[in-house]
């Protein structure tokens, strides 16, 4: 994974809905996860109503913990990864914060907000393989339905 930059601090529903959209119109991201539960519900129409004042419609994609807790989830996601270098991260003022809260966790009581997004995108981050595949239809229909051929 590559880290550009993790934009983060405290806004109410309408400005974090703003500032989520701005960065997708510069950052063209594939998709936006936001967690399933009270948030999104509070989320979303703000956001559809900031899209259609921005003309910027990006692919939102709900993300959950899946009943796991969520030291369990953030080390599942990232440690691997972070032991063996498949995240790079740009410099940047995100990265004081996000060593902070690396160096804390897993205290309870810490801040652990910028490792938890960063551990949601493991859902959403999935490689697409096919996007460039071209179908050759020029054979025709298959002659068996079950087998294809």
């Amino acid at each position: 994974w590559w880290v550009q930059d993790i934009i983060h601090g405290r806004w109410d529903v309408r400005e974090t809905s703003v500032r989520i959209l701005r960065a997708a119109q510069q950052l063209k991201p594939k998709a936006i996860g936001i967690e399933k539960g009270s948030l999104k519900n509070a989320l979303i129409p703000y956001m559809q109503d900031q899209m259609l004042r921005l003309n910027t419609f990006p692919n939102i994609v709900e993300v959950t913990h899946g009943g796991k807790k969520k030291i369990d989830r953030i080390v599942w996601a990232l440690q691997g990864r972070l032991e063996h270098g498949r995240i790079q991260f740009r410099d940047g003022p995100y990265l004081e914060a996000l060593r902070d809260q690396m160096a804390d966790f897993p205290n309870p009581l810490a801040h652990d907000d910028l490792l938890d997004s960063l551990a949601y995108i493991d859902q959403i981050g999935q490689a697409i393989y096919n996007e460039d595949i071209i179908i050759d239809d020029s054979y025709g229909d298959p002659i068996d339905d079950v087998s294809g051929y």
